[in-house]
């Protein structure tokens, strides 16, 4: 694809919930956000009101959806397209546990959301079936708004998904902070920063080092 064909495209992870503030690894049910959510994604409205987004994607779960309208007005939550396979990875099987109650209960040592090490825990969706899911929503997000600026409102998942499958991270964060933000333009071969708001200031130097010192939160 030309880089008009890609657009500039910006990532947005929903406020905290109640599983998050818990550190519940399963957050696939439909859960609204918690007060701090609330603040969280009034905070990074302000950050990037400024912003102007042609069309804007989502998660249809709650949470996503809340986000989109403390954070950039319930006009834009109303005309976001929602988008089933944008949804966080199916993880009913560690519903309300935590990283030491999975490993106390499967033995399984977990770090990032995509980790294979929860495959083999029942009623879990497989990583490479996830990954799919969302590479192939995401292709078919870029292809209908050709150079367009993108807002994509979803989860930790979705975008450790996207960073592993276009950018090729390894190793991959456990997750996102909520309400991280994060802005990525495409040269025509590859996908780089342009702004990062709410996200470690060196998440990106594992995969190119020229990108540190970048001045890229606002």
């Amino acid at each position: 694809m030309s880089q008009d064909e890609y657009g500039n495209i910006f990532f947005l992870r929903h406020g905290e919930t109640v599983s998050n503030s818990r550190k519940y690894w399963s957050n696939y049910f439909d859960e609204g956000l918690n007060e701090n959510g609330i603040r969280q994604a009034e905070e990074i409205g302000k950050r990037i009101e400024k912003m102007k987004f042609d069309t804007i994607y989502t998660s249809p779960q709650t949470r996503c959806i809340q986000t989109i309208s403390y954070s950039i007005g319930p006009e834009n939550a109303l005309r976001a397209i929602r988008v089933y396979d944008l949804k966080e990875r199916e993880m009913d099987g560690v519903r309300n546990m935590t990283t030491v109650d999975i490993n106390n209960k499967f033995g399984a040592k977990v770090g990032s959301i995509l980790s294979e090490d929860f495959d083999r825990i029942p009623e879990i969706e497989k990583s490479d079936l996830f990954i799919s899911r969302v590479t192939n929503a995401l292709k078919e997000i870029f292809q209908e708004s050709a150079g367009k600026n993108i807002l994509i409102v979803s989860h930790g998942g979705t975008m450790c998904a996207f960073l592993k499958q276009f950018i090729s991270i390894d190793p991959l964060p456990r997750t996102f902070l909520n309400c991280a933000f994060l802005g990525m333009e495409y040269d025509g071969k590859e996908f780089n920063p342009r702004v990062s708001v709410n996200m470690k200031e060196d998440w990106y130097a594992p995969i190119n080092p020229s990108w540190k010192g970048l001045p890229l939160l606002l």
